[in-house]
């Protein structure tokens, strides 16, 4: 039986988008103001099995009908998984080749919505588009029908829902879909610059999942070919800006300067726009590489006279770099006069049944995500810089003989303050992995988390069982932040802190 797709009269990206057209020839203002084509408002005749629709059509009325009326993240999410083996259970061995390639369409159709709906949506739903994280915050009004990008977000949606169902066909056909974006990414790489899109870009820039490496390895090396002569529109820029916070980290662990710390891509990409707080803050941590890679050298030097001349050297460079974080953290504050971050009681035990005693007697507060992430990342650089030169001075003392061990340079770092930054960074978890947002939430203090812990966990100190409950607490949710932590080290290769 035909059909006409839909039944608005927009235009296609209209329609995908959810968003009102206004119906313009040739080209609607929707599209019009995004720069970009519009692809016209001609429908396509489709031809569906009817037996096969109406087994169906009952598993795909609750999210349409759930996209109408208000209800909570949970229970949507299961709504979405529950129709999902529905789908699995009608579509059984017995159809033909045109059902079962309904049903992957059904499958792929309950994957993307699911992680629009419960990581996209509910992120902007809660914390706000201007202040959201990384690439996902831009999908939205990205071409989702670009072949690389929407294999990706298909690899995404379904290998969280196979790990929430415990479905390995949901794993294989994410592992089916990753590869098949790897696949699609490379063919538009080797059609040249010209050939890659915006949508190119986010795909690249993830930094979930232990892949997260040699994406950006991979984003970063694409975005260097492409150079600074390309037209940095809104998207690219946006997306550009989300790669740097997965580059640096990236780049902390390589322990290797990187070219984004150069005072050309600093400044150039950002040509006719000002740059927000946090962007400032990422120029600044950009440079923590070269400083890591100084330390090592350190490190693996013999002669000890050499050493401490290094060390030294090691030690003003920190100071500046120091002084400079610290220097745009009261011009932030003054930019921001009203109350930036606050504590309360935890909430941690009360919502879970969960040991008070052995989560942070108070948790961290701020005044929306944005700022919270600031703090986190500025918490994180102080931690960072001082865990690798605390480490630096005893293997400086250990290679000395203790008889005859030369004047040190003093330690350039107030250990009770870098100590408290480490204790706001674990009394920050609950604010970042409320429930409904857990999923993003993981993906932010991943790397502060790392940092901190590792801090606490080489001096002993007793603060460090606190992030042993929180992985606990996360796993609760399928998340498993701290088995990813430490996976990391052994699969990425990457050392935040000196060994």
């Amino acid at each position: 039986m035909a059909r006409i797709a839909g039944g608005s009269k927009g235009c296609h990206a209209c329609r995908r988008r959810k968003k009102r057209c206004d119906e313009q020839r040739p080209s609607c203002g929707q599209c019009l103001s995004r720069n970009t084509s519009c692809p016209g408002y001609a429908r396509e005749m489709k031809f569906i099995n009817v037996s096969y629709q109406d087994k169906c059509r009952s598993s795909q009325a609750a999210p349409e009908s759930s996209s109408t009326t208000e209800v909570s993240s949970d229970s949507r999410e299961v709504d979405t998984r529950s129709d999902l083996v529905a789908t699995h259970r009608v579509c059984s061995s017995g159809l033909s080749s045109h059902a079962l390639s309904l049903q992957r369409s059904a499958v792929a159709y309950y994957c993307g919505a699911y992680f629009h709906n419960n990581v996209i949506q509910t992120g902007l739903d809660v914390f706000g588009k201007s202040s959201y994280i990384d690439w996902m915050a831009f999908t939205p009004d990205l071409d989702v029908d670009e072949p690389s990008l929407k294999s990706a977000l298909l690899a995404l949606g379904a290998a969280r829902m196979g790990h929430l169902s415990q479905d390995p066909r949901l794993t294989r056909l994410s592992s089916e879909s990753y590869s098949q974006s790897l696949r699609q990414l490379r063919r538009s790489i080797q059609n040249g610059t010209r050939g890659l899109r915006d949508e190119n870009l986010a795909k690249g820039s993830s930094t979930r999942g232990l892949g997260w490496a040699s994406h950006t390895y991979g984003a970063l090396s694409l975005v260097h070919s492409q150079g600074l002569d390309t037209e940095w529109s809104p998207a690219r820029r946006r997306l550009f800006d989300g790669l740097r916070l997965s580059a640096m980290i990236h780049c902390i662990g390589t322990r290797k300067p990187t070219y984004l710390a150069t005072p050309e891509w600093t400044s150039l990409p950002w040509k006719g726009y000002k740059k927000e707080p946090k962007q400032y803050l990422l120029d600044l941590m950009m440079e923590i590489p070269a400083l890591l890679q100084t330390i090592d050298s350190v490190h693996n030097a013999s002669d000890l006279p050499g050493n401490l001349q290094k060390l030294s050297t090691v030690c003003k460079e920190y100071l500046k770099l120091s002084a400079r974080l610290r220097a745009w953290y009261e011009a932030y504050k003054s930019d921001y006069p009203s109350k930036l971050y606050w504590e309360q009681p935890a909430k941690f035990h009360s919502s879970h049944a969960l040991p008070q005693e052995k989560f942070p007697p108070t948790s961290m507060y701020f005044s929306d995500f944005e700022t919270g992430h600031i703090h986190l990342l500025y918490w994180t650089s102080h931690v960072l810089l001082c865990s690798n030169l605390g480490m630096l001075y005893l293997s400086c003392l250990t290679k000395a003989a203790e008889g005859s061990r030369p004047p040190f340079p003093p330690f350039p770092c107030d250990t009770q303050e870098m100590h408290g930054m480490a204790v706001n960074i674990a009394k920050s978890a609950e604010y970042f992995l409320q429930p409904k947002t857990i999923a993003l939430g993981a993906g932010v203090i991943s790397f502060p988390v790392s940092i901190a812990f590792g801090y606490l966990d080489y001096y002993n100190l007793p603060e460090r069982d606190w992030f042993y409950q929180i992985f606990e607490y996360t796993k609760m949710f399928g998340i498993d932040v701290g088995a990813f932590l430490e996976a990391v080290p052994a699969e990425t290769k990457l050392h935040l802190v000196a060994c």
